[in-house]
């Protein structure tokens, strides 16, 4: 009775560890399917970004990288802190641009806005640039058709690849004026407050 009540622990532990194995087996046939089904149009290390230039509303923004700061900077404006969170975005996109497809046989590119393409990013890395030429918007999908100067592939990437560029030179400054003006604001407030306490308990004082 104990052999057969052992053996069936042994099975039981056997089943539970062949279904452990089995589901790392497939987790790790997923990830590999993913990575394969991920199309990238650039993909470097964003650390090797020296520069990234834009156009918007006719202001050119020329975004510079500050290795020893580790930030990014506007090139008119070296002293002007940015968004990190605006910048890194930037970054990011021209580093690891992921297309949602590629379009076989795109054919006339004037169909996409890519004919005269009306928004352009330039990233300088190491010795390589790219330059990404932005087209129309998919009505449809909500995509953007996009190419990479130099190349005949043309691809539709997330509207996120081109709104993160979509920034004038104020807008990517740090909001520390406000902050600022918030707590000056606050303490002011604070300051006024105490006076009142104060002349209250002054008057109760005197009657």
């Amino acid at each position: 009775m104990k052999a057969k009540k052992r053996a069936l622990i042994g099975m039981v532990i056997c089943l539970v560890v062949l279904a452990a194995l089995l589901g790392l087996v497939t987790w790790m046939n997923s990830q590999e399917k993913e990575e394969e089904e991920t199309l990238y149009i650039t993909n470097f290390d964003s650390s090797t970004l020296s520069s990234i230039t834009y156009t918007f509303n006719g202001q050119t923004v020329e975004l510079v990288y500050d290795a020893d700061a580790q930030a990014w900077h506007l090139k008119d404006l070296p002293d002007q802190p940015l968004q990190a969170t605006l910048t890194n975005n930037m970054a990011s996109a021209v580093s690891a641009m992921k297309a949602q497809r590629q379009l076989e046989e795109a054919g006339e590119l004037s169909q996409y806005g890519l004919d005269a393409p009306s928004f352009t990013v330039t990233a300088v890395a190491g010795d390589e640039t790219y330059t990404f030429l932005y087209g129309d918007q998919n009505q449809m999908t909500q995509d953007r058709y996009l190419m990479l100067e130099g190349s005949d592939a043309v691809y539709t990437v997330d509207e996120t690849m081109y709104s993160a560029f979509q920034y004038a030179p104020e807008d990517l400054f740090e909001e520390e004026e406000e902050s600022d003006s918030s707590a000056a604001s606050s303490e002011a407030a604070s300051e006024e407050e105490s006076g009142v306490s104060s002349e209250a308990a002054s008057s109760d004082s005197a009657n």
